[in-house]
């Protein structure tokens, strides 16, 4: 419930995910939560696509949990928890389930989401977006219903239309990203444009909304002239939203030190990841 309060501030927010990351107990939390479920599952024989749900009517208030006693009632708090750590770090999860989770276990937890978690979530992303403010030239609108939101961005004589679609499991998968119109834009731009949106959802835990405004905002200084950092192709940094600053005496191209750093102790070397030449700092 705490996490869910400091939601609001990102500042907040962002600090306790970096907390949790660091907590060896995350993965062993997961593991246990997701075997209760399908124990519990197994015991009142539930169908692969049952036509209600578990847990998600007391996704609001831990209060009803209360109200069970015996030995169900662990069963009950381990799936209110998955739940609630679904929903307020999908990317810590979806790292987890497509790394570290068991091959017995990620068909139990892709279950679990698909029946418990993907139609609160995709009608959450909606709710927000909804309240979001619009403009003429810029605009967000989705549908629950279809687990699809469009956003259209203009800009000078550019004019790009774009659809990001919620799977099943998501968050679990990617989302879907498709061009309905892209005029005065590029190939390889629009490419680089759903990969930085991609990599938003993907590595950061914010709601569809904020990747999409952020996603806009790289967008909006690359029409400024700014060059996107070449390890993560966004121009902010997804998580401290920092401008490329270290810049290669070679080939002048520059990178977020957050990027910089993870790419040489995924390599084991100082170089440039474009020339390969030593990258003095």
């Amino acid at each position: 419930d705490q996490l869910e309060e400091c939601r609001a501030n990102k500042n907040a927010f962002s600090a306790t995910v970096q907390w949790v990351e660091q907590l060896k107990s995350f993965p062993l939390i997961l593991s246990c939560c997701t075997k209760s479920y399908q124990e519990y599952s197994s015991i009142i024989n539930r169908s692969r696509l049952p036509t209600k749900t578990i847990f998600s009517d007391f996704y609001d208030s831990s209060e009803h949990l209360l109200e069970w006693t015996g030995d169900i009632n662990l069963s009950w708090f381990s799936g209110f928890v998955l739940f609630r750590l679904i929903c307020l770090l999908p990317s810590m999860t979806r790292r987890w389930w497509s790394t570290e989770c068991s091959k017995a276990l990620c068909p139990v937890l892709q279950t679990f989401v698909e029946i418990e978690i993907s139609q609160r979530l995709a009608k959450r992303e909606v709710e927000t977006i909804e309240k979001a403010t619009q403009s003429d030239l810029f605009s967000v609108h989705g549908s629950s219903v279809s687990r699809e939101i469009s956003a259209r961005y203009v800009q000078d004589e550019c004019v790009l239309e774009l659809a990001i679609r919620l799977p099943l499991s998501y968050p679990l998968r990617n989302v879907e990203v498709d061009c309905r119109k892209r005029l005065g834009v590029s190939e390889s731009r629009w490419r680089r444009w759903v990969l930085q949106i991609v990599t938003l959802l993907s590595t950061q835990d914010g709601s569809v909304l904020d990747a999409v405004l952020l996603w806009k905002s790289n967008v909006d200084k690359e029409f400024e002239g700014l060059e996107p950092c070449p390890i993560c192709y966004c121009i902010l940094h997804p998580k401290s939203l920092a401008m490329p600053s270290l810049e290669c005496h070679t080939c002048n191209s520059k990178f977020h030190p957050a990027c910089l750093y993870k790419w040489f102790n995924s390599s084991h070397k100082s170089k440039c990841p474009l020339c390969q030449q030593p990258f003095n700092i």
